[in-house]
């Protein structure tokens, strides 16, 4: 399965094809980075990307998978957290300059439960300066865009550059 249909598989039928070991978590991974790597100039949808221990949770969960140690329907599946949930050694800036180096050392509770699921992270998703929907104006980070219309926040009908809130 190439990465155009990878890409638009949902979370269920991702996790069928993996406990099914019709598809690789390695692959399925190395793919996502990929496409990632290739998108992210335009889309800036990230402001962490953790490709090397996303590779190392993907080689675990195929470990675990061939073992029959299935762990459930997200065991071996990509996902991507929103920069504002603390992840052990990765850094959260909620958007920020202010926590440009605020590195946490443990997991949020959603986070360690994605773990324990042995969802794979491929990185922190971008997000308004502390997330507030307004601020991307002066975000220290790329402006993210909506892939659907990159003349569009994604979440947002807001155009860029226009102000999201109507004023009266």
């Amino acid at each position: 399965m190439g990465e155009p249909q990878l890409a638009y598989l949902s979370l269920d039928e991702l996790g069928k094809h993996l406990r099914a070991r019709d598809l690789s978590p390695v692959e399925v991974t190395r793919t996502m980075i990929e496409r990632t790597e290739r998108l992210e100039p335009t889309l800036g949808a990230y402001i962490t990307c953790t490709p090397d221990s996303a590779l190392e949770e993907a080689d675990r969960a195929e470990q675990e998978i061939l073992a029959g140690e299935y762990r459930g329907p997200l065991h071996g599946v990509p996902v991507a957290i929103k920069d504002q949930l603390w992840s052990k050694g990765v850094p959260a800036t909620f958007g920020s300059r202010a926590f440009a180096t605020f590195v946490p050392e443990e997991d949020a509770t959603a986070v360690a439960r994605l773990r324990q699921a042995g969802a794979v992270l491929l990185g922190k998703t971008n997000l308004p300066e502390l997330c507030w929907a307004e601020s991307f104006r002066d975000h220290p980070y790329a402006i993210p865009r909506n892939p659907w219309n990159t003349n569009h926040h994604p979440g947002s009908p807001a155009r860029l550059g226009a102000s999201f809130w109507r004023r009266g």
